[in-house]
């Protein structure tokens, strides 16, 4: 039975490393509107951080591949943004009064 147990430890220990992590790819967002956009980043229903994009400004950050992205804007139409295609780069532009989104 000892030897049993080695053998399993031996055998996921040598197993683990070769689980990778997933990968991490980036998404970006370019605001060409003429006002600040204040976004809220959520990544799998949960809020990350805020942003506050200045006109002309880009924001990027790296994110793993199994994770969902999306962004919940003031002054956007909708209710929130996505999900985001990671590795992909948007542009945020206003329509009349509201914020929209668009892949580039």
């Amino acid at each position: 039975m000892p030897r049993l147990r080695a053998a399993l430890l031996i055998a996921f220990a040598v197993a683990a490393p070769a689980m990778a992590a997933p990968e991490m790819l980036p998404v970006s967002v370019t605001n060409a509107s003429e006002k600040i956009a204040i976004c809220t980043v959520v990544v799998d229903g949960r809020m990350k951080y805020e942003l506050k994009i200045r006109p002309g400004n880009t924001w990027s950050d790296d994110f793993q591949s199994i994770r969902e992205v999306k962004l919940v804007c003031d002054r956007s139409r909708e209710l929130f943004f996505g999900p985001l295609k990671l590795g992909g780069t948007y542009r945020i532009y206003q329509l009349k009064r509201w914020l929209e989104i668009e892949p580039t």
